[in-house]
């Protein structure tokens, strides 16, 4: 079960929407503590990696 809930939050930002993704996780997980904060630090990494590799990797440039 721990390892659906890291499923859940790594393909929020990417696969599934945000507001799909937090609607799953207070369903499934609203009891344990710090999915909210991990879904944050996730979603923002997420957006600074992909904005990293866009704008310095030259083969992932649209």
């Amino acid at each position: 079960r721990k390892a659906g809930m890291w499923a859940v939050i790594l393909t929020t930002p990417v696969l599934l929407s945000i507001p799909l993704g937090a609607f799953l996780l207070r369903k499934y997980y609203h009891p344990r503590r710090g999915v909210v904060i991990f879904t944050a630090f996730v979603i923002i990494f997420e957006g600074a990696l992909l904005c990293y590799l866009v704008w310095n990797v030259p083969s992932v440039r649209p």
